[in-house]
């Protein structure tokens, strides 16, 4: 696929850069709930097909948070379509989706557990809660994530216990 024409229309063109690719407000939304879920989780993981936007590799489990207008959500009033460019713009649209698609199922061919979280379904929060919930339930029921109240942290080893141990004096040193 090749780049569009530089946009004519100044206006236009700072508009374009100025989209963000991290960080997102509907991200943002879906990173609280998870952490109100009490999962741990990394954002954007490099070494993970597609760098999914929030992912545990350990519990085997990434999310996508994408963007309605630019992965195409269908049924969604958010994803329109340009006026001008037009076939430009569909051969657009039609590789992101392609590629999300490729990326998600070499993610899953990977081991791992996929959600797509919508843009227009982070605007809900009660409801995309309640959805995340029962998403991390049935991983919880396949064997993919702990049981809530489970700790995950490994017990204090028997020098951390020792009065006078190495390990010991050297956590002092640095308090």
């Amino acid at each position: 696929m090749r780049f569009p024409p530089r946009p004519k229309d100044e206006a236009t063109r700072q508009r374009m850069q100025g989209q963000a690719r991290t960080d997102t407000q509907p991200e943002l939304v879906v990173r609280g709930i998870v952490r109100e879920t009490g999962n741990a989780y990394r954002t954007h993981v490099r070494d993970l097909p597609g760098r999914p936007d929030l992912a545990n590799k350990k519990r085997r489990w990434a999310l996508f948070v994408h963007g309605c207008y630019w992965h195409r959500h269908e049924g969604c009033p958010r994803a329109t379509l340009p006026k001008h460019n037009r076939g430009w713009w569909i051969s657009k649209f039609e590789a992101n989706v392609s590629r999300d698609a490729r990326k998600e199922q070499m993610i899953r061919n990977a081991g791992f557990r996929v959600l797509v979280v919508w843009e227009c379904e982070t605007l809900d929060e009660r409801a995309l809660s309640r959805h995340l919930e029962e998403w991390f339930r049935e991983c919880r029921a396949e064997g993919s994530l702990p049981r809530q109240g489970r700790t995950l942290a490994p017990a204090a080893s028997a020098a951390s216990r020792q009065p006078d141990s190495p390990l010991r004096r050297a956590r002092a040193r640095i308090r």
